[in-house]
């Protein structure tokens, strides 16, 4: 994380007051937090629907084998 904001300190960074080089590599790191947090959510996200979309397909493949063998036999 240290790299992150170490990445998007801008040139003249060394020149501002201790204080503010404090304030904004601590805003910097909060960013970079967040926006690791969001992405892992939304990959897990990602990855329930497509559970879910894997489900709903295997109902769909099961309902239709299941009629047809339903036809099949009642013929």
């Amino acid at each position: 994380m240290e790299q992150v904001v170490e990445r998007r300190r801008p040139p003249t960074f060394s020149d501002w007051p201790d204080s503010c080089q404090m304030l904004f590599d601590h805003q910097t790191y909060m960013g970079a937090t967040m926006e690791r947090v969001l992405k892992q959510n939304y990959d897990l996200q990602e990855l329930w629907n497509r559970a879910q979309m894997y489900a709903r397909e295997e109902e769909i493949n099961n309902r239709y084998l299941d009629d047809r063998n339903r036809h099949m036999h009642n013929a």
